[in-house]
């Protein structure tokens, strides 16, 4: 089955000062994916900042709320929100590959079934910054992320 390339988003970042390791990065994003049983296959990131952070991406079938989901704040996913929560993707600050002064990656992620996103193909994602890394991004669009999926 061919790889079908979901929309890329970019969430809006905070610059000029460094975001934390758990920092939310952008809020809730809202990606259009396949309908019915999509597949994220893999992850292609660009960074124009060159930050080449750990990022940890989590992927849900259904708005979270309830937690703290707000950009450049730590993430804090509520007891609710748990159950909505159908797969996760880590990101290792050596996936990153830097050329020509922009950071990029990408990353395989080993088939994973989104269950329960329904005909709208909508899924929701929260990035969290992972251990270790502390960006600090110079503009509010320098993170493009391009996902992947096949509908199964």
């Amino acid at each position: 089955m061919p790889n079908e390339t979901a929309p890329s988003f970019t969430p809006t970042l905070t610059t000029g000062s460094a975001y934390a390791a758990g920092n939310c990065v952008g809020g809730i994003q809202t990606v259009t994916v396949p309908p019915s049983r999509p597949i994220l296959q893999s992850l292609v990131l660009s960074d124009a900042a060159a930050q080449a952070s750990a990022l940890e991406f989590l992927f849900f079938n259904s708005a979270p709320a309830g937690g703290t989901y707000t950009n450049k704040v730590a993430l804090a996913l509520s007891a609710a929100d748990q159950a909505k929560l159908i797969g996760k993707l880590t990101v290792a600050a050596a996936d990153w590959s830097t050329v020509g002064g922009f950071s990029t990656l990408s990353k395989a992620a080993g088939a994973q079934p989104m269950s329960g996103v329904g005909t709208s193909g909508t899924l929701y994602v929260l990035i969290a910054i992972g251990t270790g890394s502390t960006p600090t991004w110079t503009g509010a669009g320098n993170l493009v992320i391009n996902p992947g999926f096949v509908q199964g």
